[in-house]
């Protein structure tokens, strides 16, 4: 495919978003028993990081304090006024940011601490994705699964998977292929990579989804009153408070994400690569960098790794 119509004359680069803590981006409204869910394709119900999300926290990044910086605006674009009557004029910025796509899921195992679980579709859907973008894909990509589960290596509480092992099968060639790729998404450092390129599994569709779905956690969430409570209470000197008591979804740690950064084609020096390599450069070059994304940052949670996949 020629990538000259998209990306400014194939000026894109793979990014790789790999979950160190749980991870709770949201959608903003309820879902069933969950008052705030994770954020999940529609058609799919995979997760799904946004673009807006991963935008933001870049935009933050290069900006490092100076929110009139002339990369920073030349990269995102100019911020709207903060006040109402203000005047600025609004362009686009010379970035493109896709959603980030889930590639790779941690599965809990007897047999090892987790198993780095794909499927067939997954995969197609990052060949489909990069090839989109002008980026090398593998020659033969997995159109089967290579791992399976047997019915005694499922542990089922209520409906929930809570646990899984057993029915690997030896993973192919073809996987292994990928797993190069994948590896180059992760954090370079403490064995992250050597440990998903040996246990990365294929497994069907349609148990992904099983496993994508039953695998993230609830937790209840609290705010109490000065009585301890999450009722009303009415504390000496008057005056009345509220409690809360809501349940929030969050991915697990070790989630590997694979978005698209490229250029957006447009005149005036916005379609250069240089506008591509300052924002690699700012969030760490090759290696990559730790950054927070999502909501609860004050309890840890939302720090992922950023790096940027080679060109």
């Amino acid at each position: 495919m020629n990538n000259s119509s998209v990306s400014g004359g194939g000026h894109a680069r793979e990014l790789g978003v790999y979950l160190l803590t749980p991870t709770h981006v949201g959608t903003g409204q309820a879902v069933g028993a969950i008052d705030l869910p994770i954020a999940r394709e529609v058609h799919t119900q995979w997760p799904v990081i946004p673009s807006t999300a991963l935008k933001g926290v870049a935009r933050d990044r290069v900006e490092a304090g100076d929110r009139e910086s002339g990369a920073a605006i030349a990269l995102f674009g100019p911020r709207p006024p903060q006040k109402s009557g203000g005047e600025v004029s609004l362009k686009p910025g010379g970035l493109i940011f896709t959603d980030a796509q889930i590639l790779a899921f941690p599965v809990a195992s007897v047999s090892a601490p987790f198993y780095w679980v794909t499927s067939p579709m997954v995969i197609a859907r990052w060949a489909r994705a990069r090839r989109a973008w002008g980026l090398r894909v593998p020659d033969v990509l997995p159109t089967d699964p290579t791992a399976t589960f047997s019915p005694e290596g499922v542990l089922v509480l209520g409906d929930q998977v809570v646990r899984t092992d057993g029915g690997w099968t030896a993973r192919s060639a073809a996987l292994r292929e990928v797993a190069k790729h994948w590896t180059a998404l992760v954090p370079a450092e403490d064995g992250v990579a050597a440990s998903m390129a040996g246990t990365l599994v294929c497994v069907d569709d349609a148990t992904f989804g099983l496993l994508v779905t039953a695998g993230t956690a609830v937790n209840a969430r609290v705010q109490l009153t000065d009585g301890k409570t999450t009722d009303t209470f009415t504390p000496e000197g008057g005056g009345e408070q509220k409690g809360n008591l809501w349940y929030e979804e969050t991915l697990p740690s070790d989630c590997l994400f694979s978005a698209i950064l490229a250029i957006r084609p447009s005149g005036g020096g916005k379609g250069a690569p240089e506008a591509l390599e300052t924002l690699v450069g700012a969030l760490g070059g090759a290696a990559g960098c730790r950054l927070q994304v999502g909501g609860n940052e004050t309890v840890g949670q939302g720090v992922f790794w950023w790096r940027t996949g080679a060109a």
